[in-house]
C-alpha cells in the first residue's frame, strides 16, 4: 500500500473512533462542505460543457468525493498544529460556511478560487 493511502487509512479510522466515542467536529461547517460542493462542481461542468476526466483533473465523482474529503482533512490537521486549535478549527469553520454559501449561489467563476 502506498504510504500516503496509509496514512489516509489511519486518519479515517482515528477520525472514525473520535466519533463514534462521541466527540463534536471541531469545524462542523465543514462536515457539510463536501456533500455541497460536488454537485455545485457538476453543475459547473455542465455550464463549462466539460465532463470529469483529466480536463477537470478529477477521473468521476468518487474522485471528486475523494479529494474534497481529503482537502477537509488536511485543513481540520492543520488547525490542530497551530497554537490556538480551537481559534483555528472556529475560523475553518466560517472559511467553510462561507464556502457553502458560495457555491450554493452557483457561481461557477469563482469556484476554483474557493480552494486557495
Amino acid at each position: 500500500m502506498p504510504r500516503g493511502a496509509r496514512t489516509l487509512g489511519l486518519i479515517a479510522v482515528a477520525s472514525a473512533l473520535a466519533m463514534q466515542a462521541g466527540c463534536a467536529s471541531p469545524s462542523p461547517s465543514c462536515d457539510l462542505l463536501c456533500p455541497v460542493a460536488r454537485p455545485a462542481f457538476e453543475a459547473c461542468l455542465d455550464e463549462w460543457g466539460m465532463t470529469y476526466g483529466d480536463a477537470v483533473g478529477y477521473a468521476d465523482a468518487d474522485d471528486y468525493d475523494s479529494w474534497c474529503d481529503t482537502w477537509v482533512m488536511e485543513q481540520r490537521l492543520l488547525a490542530d498544529t497551530t497554537d490556538d486549535p480551537d481559534g483555528a478549527h472556529a475560523a475553518l469553520d466560517d472559511r467553510c460556511a462561507d464556502r457553502i454559501d458560495r457555491l450554493e449561489a452557483g457561481a461557477c467563476l469563482d469556484y476554483w478560487s474557493l480552494w486557495d
